[in-house]
């Protein structure tokens, strides 16, 4: 171990470990949605322009909520498991809530609860807080 931590600068392990930045385009691929939300749901279409226009940073906060964890295994998002190691995706569900209440995540299984924003805007500034 002392020989492997001369080699390495600490940022480099933490991209080792964590990964580095967000591939939007792979995590939209490995997404389910939960009914009745859907592909062309205007949810669901806000919810990925939102997430490609944050920064970096955004978005990785953003999946450090909705997983529980700092950064994407290594694989990317198609090598995501549940806590007995079976794959799982990760999910976005229509929440019952009003547009008053924040999104829900749900840590164990990937999944993001979305209220019924009326608004691109609404549903941009409810994900970043």
């Amino acid at each position: 171990f002392s020989r492997f931590i001369h080699m390495v600068r600490l940022d480099e392990l933490d991209t080792m470990l964590a990964g580095h930045g967000i591939d939007v385009e792979d995590w939209r691929k490995h997404t389910e949605c939960q009914s009745p939300l859907h592909e062309k749901h205007r949810l669901v279409k806000w919810f990925w322009e939102v997430v490609s226009e944050m920064n970096v940073q955004e978005q990785e906060d953003l999946w450090t909520y909705v997983s529980g964890s700092k950064g994407v295994p290594p694989g990317g998002f198609s090598a995501l498991t549940n806590a007995v190691g079976e794959s799982q995706s990760f999910t976005l569900a229509k929440s019952s809530t009003t547009a008053e209440h924040l999104p829900v995540a749900h840590t164990c299984g990937f999944q993001l609860e979305l209220p019924p924003y009326n608004s691109k805007a609404e549903l941009a500034e409810r994900l970043k807080r």
